[in-house]
């Protein structure tokens, strides 16, 4: 994200999180709101659906494969991988950055 400047960074409107499912010390946890990613085609992207996948009855371990592979059952909204260090959550990003 250092990399990112004011122009290809990206952008968020009314962001809320909306349901997230923990095993262990792993989490998946859904957003809704307005998410713009550059150069990804379609560029923005909304969600209200707070439920958005978690809803779909797949099981957190595919749910989680999805996640870290990079795309989810949804080709557009992702859910957001957290992981646990020392009693601390913290957001998962796979090797290869999706933006």
């Amino acid at each position: 994200m250092a990399q990112e400047t004011s122009v290809t960074a990206p952008t968020i409107k009314n962001a809320a999180i909306g349901y997230a499912a923990i095993d262990g010390d792993e989490a998946l946890v859904g957003t809704t709101g307005t998410f713009c990613a550059h150069p990804q085609n379609p560029r923005c992207y909304s969600n209200s659906n707070p439920a958005a996948i978690l809803s779909d009855g797949k099981p957190f371990g595919t749910l989680w494969s999805d996640q870290v592979k990079g795309g989810a059952s949804n080709d557009v909204y992702q859910l957001a991988g957290w992981v646990k260090v020392g009693g601390r959550w913290y957001l998962y990003e796979p090797s290869e950055a999706r933006f």
